[in-house]
C-alpha cells in the first residue's frame, strides 16, 4: 500500500506537512536500525565476535526477506494487494493523498505531449497493484495511441 501511497494520517500534519513522504523515512529507520545495532562497536568486543555478529545479522536479514520475494502459495500475484485487502484501498482515508492521483493530476497537465503518455502507463501499473484492472486497460489504451511503452524509461518503484 507504501508502493501506491496509500498512507494514514501522521503527526506531521499538525504541521502542516501533508505529504505521505515521511512513511519513507519511518521505513528507512526500520530498515537501520537493526543494521546500526549490529554494527556499532562494544567496548571490549574482539574482532571475531564482531565478525560473527555481523554474518548473524546477514544471515538472519536474508532469511528474513526470503518470504517477502516468494510466490504466495495462493498464487496470488507478486507485490500487488491481496484480493482480501482491496476493497481496503478503495475506501483509503485521506482519500486523494496517493500517488496515483498525484500522477493523473500531472498526466492531465501534460496531455498526450512529453511524458503524458509515460505517466499513464505508470498509473496503469499502480493501478493493477491495488487491483482495478479495468482502470489499468483504460489508461494503457489512452497511452498506447500516442506512445509505445517501450519508449518510456523504466521505472522500479
Amino acid at each position: 500500500m507504501a508502493r501506491v501511497g496509500l498512507v494514514p494520517h501522521h503527526v506531521m500534519e499538525w504541521f502542516g506537512w501533508r505529504s505521505r513522504h515521511i512513511w519513507y523515512v519511518a521505513c528507512a529507520a526500520m530498515l537501520l536500525a537493526p543494521i546500526v545495532a549490529t554494527l556499532a562497536a562494544v567496548p571490549g568486543e574482539r574482532g571475531v565476535a564482531r565478525f560473527l555478529r555481523t554474518v548473524a545479522f546477514v544471515v538472519a536479514f536474508a532469511l528474513g526477506m526470503v518470504p517477502a520475494f516468494s510466490t504466495p502459495e495462493d498464487g496470488t500475484a507478486l507485490f500487488v494487494l491481496h484480493p482480501s485487502v482491496v476493497p481496503l484501498a478503495s475506501g483509503w482515508e485521506p482519500s486523494g493523498r496517493d500517488r496515483i492521483t498525484d500522477l493523473r493530476e500531472e498526466a492531465d497537465r501534460y496531455g498526450s505531449r512529453g511524458i503524458g503518455p509515460c505517466l499513464l502507463y505508470r498509473i496503469a501499473d499502480l493501478e493493477r497493484v491495488v487491483g482495478q484492472e479495468g482502470l489499468a486497460v483504460r489508461d494503457e489504451a489512452r497511452a498506447g495511441r500516442t506512445l509505445a511503452r517501450s519508449h518510456c524509461p523504466r521505472t522500479w518503484f
